[in-house]
């Protein structure tokens, strides 16, 4: 236990540069992870990034030399692991929109932790009034697209056409029309591998869906599985394995 308090932050800092990692590989082998309950897991990641936070705050007199530095570039290292999380989380809620207000969410989250950690924790004056700064900057900017992001949410809707299961059920194929008002729109096919995932924690990592095909918005094509790899839009044959 006194190891942990003394070392908090180096815990902190080496699992967010480990899970960098693993988003990395993840996304390479064109995986990605998907929770059960998008709702759940938000809870648990702000449950979790508040505690871990909080007992890094409490026991700051007894961490150590290494800790204390990481404390300073946590900010950085939250930063890095959060751009590895876009290749790697799965922001298609619904399977029809990507849900980057969900993403804001965590971000927000994430940042605001480690910078409550670093502002505790670093006494050089110059170097808070520069991150100071840097955190208003960004602050604005994250506001400005969160703004734009909650304008177009609303804007467009997206709705599942069909979907359709292949003969031995490993993969489903789902036609998604894509109504974007006066810019128009599309409607796509996207296909899922329902068997290739392996549950971790509260969600599976998942091969990710792939976009087979893509036409005119208010377009129905028709859909008919040729045999266990093979799909056939619209009269023509595409390969899913």
């Amino acid at each position: 236990m006194n190891k942990v308090k003394t070392s908090i932050n180096s815990v902190i800092g080496i699992i967010m540069i480990a899970l960098s990692a693993i988003n990395l590989i993840i996304s390479r082998l064109d995986y990605i992870y998907r929770p059960r309950s998008y709702i759940v897991f938000g809870i648990v990641y702000l449950i979790i990034t508040a505690g871990v936070s909080f007992f890094s705050i409490k026991y700051r007199n007894d961490a150590n030399k290494v800790s204390k530095n990481f404390a300073s570039f946590l900010p950085i290292i939250a930063l890095v692991y959060l751009i590895t999380l876009i290749f790697s989380f799965d922001l298609s809620i619904d399977h029809k929109t990507y849900s980057f207000l969900y993403y804001e969410m965590l971000f927000a989250v994430t940042i605001i932790f480690c910078l409550i950690i670093f502002f505790v924790y670093n006494h050089i004056k110059w170097l808070k009034i520069v991150v100071g700064i840097l955190s208003i900057g960004i602050g604005a900017l994250f506001g400005f697209v969160l703004f734009i992001s909650l304008i177009f949410t609303n804007f467009g809707e997206s709705k599942i056409i069909q979907t359709i299961n292949s003969p031995d059920s490993t993969y489903v194929a789902i036609s998604i029309s894509h109504d974007d008002g006066a810019l128009g729109g599309d409607t796509c096919v996207r296909v899922i591998n329902n068997k290739q995932k392996v549950p971790l924690l509260i969600g599976s990592i998942i091969r990710r869906e792939q976009q087979l095909w893509i036409g005119d918005w208010a377009e129905e094509p028709t859909l008919k599985w040729e045999d266990n790899n093979t799909i056939l839009i619209n009269d023509v044959s595409y390969d899913v394995k």
